[in-house]
């Protein structure tokens, strides 16, 4: 778990104070500007308050449905010649 990631987890329960705080030694551990400012980002909010939510990743388009079911389970091998291959639910 990374600082920013406790951080978060402090902001999504209420405590901000605690937020902050991870958040700011996840500034001064940051790699590089980019993640230096994400971070900062997640500061602000933390300071006005508000947890830190993703944007939700959209469905690719080619996409497979889930079908996985007890008639159909998760792992099951596709065919004899490649016994350890799984279908396309594997990552349902």
């Amino acid at each position: 778990m990374t600082w920013t990631e406790i951080a978060a987890a402090y902001a999504e329960s209420g405590d901000f104070e605690h937020a902050k705080e991870w958040e700011e030694k996840a500034i001064g551990m940051a790699p590089d500007e980019n993640s230096k400012q994400d971070c900062r980002s997640r500061l602000e909010l933390y300071k006005q308050g508000k947890p830190f939510h993703e944007e939700p990743r959209s469905q690719a388009p080619d996409a497979i449905p889930c079908r996985a079911s007890a008639s159909f389970p998760v792992f099951q091998p596709v065919n004899a010649d490649f016994p350890g291959a799984v279908t396309e639910n594997q990552f349902c």
